[in-house]
């Protein structure tokens, strides 16, 4: 698959986009490479920014030339999902980077990088996490995670209740909103 964009600049040239810029295309970059696998295809250099353009102030990928049954073939050795997971890091790579170089990181910038090592996880449930961390919420859809994990508490969908996940923390702190982020990962 081959694409084509007029009047683009290639990442690799590009220092624009502050950290909210950044932060939003990094999730839709995730979301184009669920995309991808989802029709078959890989992306052997999402850490390079020269696989990337930069048109309508939007992060386009480039070079996406590979399927992953041809890849399976040439690389015997290679499992399907590690290769989608080693995607994924790829792009993580390159993405922390050009966040960092926008801002400091804080505790919830990096649980969501960090989160792209958790192998622990099924593929499709790893993806969704990913797709639906609080990294990229607006402050609306952070506040409706609280209500939902609040929801999943009273209901007991919970592996370990919320007044144990925080301590008894007032759910003011913002130790405390951060550990709620932490029992998403633990919803069943």
């Amino acid at each position: 698959m081959l694409l084509f964009y007029e009047d683009a600049t290639l990442l690799a040239d590009w220092e624009g986009g502050d950290a909210s810029w950044w932060q939003q295309n990094t999730l839709e970059q995730i979301r184009v490479t669920k995309y991808l696998h989802d029709k078959g295809f890989i992306h052997t250099g999402l850490n390079d920014p020269r696989n990337f353009a930069i048109q309508d102030n939007k992060l386009k990928m480039l070079n996406v030339t590979s399927s992953l049954h041809e890849y399976l073939q040439t690389h015997p050795n290679s499992n399907g999902e590690t290769v989608k997971r080693d995607n994924f890091k790829s792009l993580r790579h390159l993405m922390r980077l050009r966040n960092q170089e926008k801002k400091a990181l804080t505790g919830i910038d990096e649980a969501f990088f960090n989160l792209f090592d958790r192998d622990d996880l099924h593929y499709t449930d790893w993806v969704h996490k990913l797709i639906t961390h609080p990294y990229g919420m607006n402050s609306r859809k952070y506040m409706l995670c609280f209500q939902r994990i609040h929801l999943a508490d009273e209901r007991r969908y919970l592996k370990e209740n919320l007044a144990t996940v925080t301590e008894g923390q007032s759910l003011t702190s913002t130790e405390t909103g951060y550990r709620l982020f932490r029992v998403r990962m633990y919803v069943i």
